[in-house]
């Protein structure tokens, strides 16, 4: 696999192993080329994860919400019950993601945006975590409460 960094210099992206930008010609450091070419993949992966996280935070809001919906309005299996756990998933996700990658040191524009996201995805999980439980609760108790004798 080929490495890549930024040019200290120019910002362009160039191959790790150079000892010269081929963009502006200043000199390269190479501890200092394998040190940016390792933030620098750190930062594609925190990127790409935040994405799929978003994308994944979309799709199982809409699920959990129709879950919830068959919940109450159909008979009701174990795996509805069950599925009702999405939100603690997602919480999972993003407390992972800022362990992993929002301490990066970087003015990346597009990493900067990422940790934007997480933090709206995190207040989203909170959200749906608070209304699945409370939504779960009136179920049990309205459930129990219209059980017959």
């Amino acid at each position: 696999m080929k490495y890549i960094f930024r040019c200290p210099f120019c910002n362009e992206v160039i191959m790790l192993g150079v000892d010269i930008c081929p963009y502006c010609s200043h000199a390269i450091n190479i501890e200092s080329s394998i040190a940016s070419s390792v933030l620098l993949r750190k930062v594609t992966e925190a990127c790409a994860e935040a994405n799929n996280l978003k994308l994944g935070t979309t799709l199982a809001i809409v699920f959990t919400l129709i879950n919830t919906f068959l919940l109450y309005n159909h008979s009701v299996s174990s795996m509805m019950v069950t599925a009702q756990a999405i939100p603690f998933f997602g919480l999972v996700s993003v407390i992972k993601w800022n362990r992993n990658y929002s301490k990066l040191k970087t003015e990346d524009n597009d990493y900067l945006m990422a940790k934007i996201a997480m933090k709206k995805v995190l207040i989203t999980w909170l959200v749906a975590i608070v209304i699945q439980a409370l939504s779960l609760l009136l179920f049990f108790s309205t459930r129990t409460i219209l059980k017959p004798n």
